[in-house]
């Protein structure tokens, strides 16, 4: 008796061949050197993986659309990149497990440096990993000039 199984398949190009998924049967997956030997090979996987099913007597998943591609435009500007490399004072002060007042003080000291980005003054976070990783004395920090 011959049975017909559809799935969905993800086919990505990676560097010099083509990689072939299902997301609905993990132990199916294969590549080629081109596309079309790619979803020839992903036939045969298939074929394979529904054949184990049936002969171990396990029922295949049912068909269920599980894979969409959509196209996601963004743009990223100077400044964009820029603010990856900062977080917000909150975030400063729970990561050195500090009050917001004393990430204030050590703003104001020098020793966290800090940006406005729309209105809102963050923290870079390369002078957080490096204040939480420096030896530090007991006291309050100096005031600039």
């Amino acid at each position: 008796m011959d049975r017909r199984f559809t799935y969905d398949c993800v086919i990505m190009k990676d560097h010099d061949a083509w990689c072939v998924s299902f997301p609905q049967i993990p132990e199916a997956y294969t590549d080629g050197k081109t596309r079309e030997e790619a979803i020839a090979n992903a036939a045969e996987v298939l074929e394979l993986a529904m054949g184990g099913y049936i002969e171990d007597g396990e029922t295949p998943p049912a068909y269920e659309r599980v894979v969409e591609v959509a196209t996601v435009s963004v743009e990223v500007s100077d400044e964009d990149i820029d603010r990856m490399h900062y977080e917000t004072q909150s975030q400063a002060a729970e990561y050195l497990g500090v009050t917001l007042s004393r990430i204030s003080a050590l703003i104001d000291s020098g020793r966290l440096e800090s940006k406005i980005f729309d209105g809102r003054r963050m923290v870079s976070i390369a002078s957080v990993v490096e204040y939480d990783t420096s030896p530090r004395s007991a006291g309050r920090p100096a005031k600039k000039g």
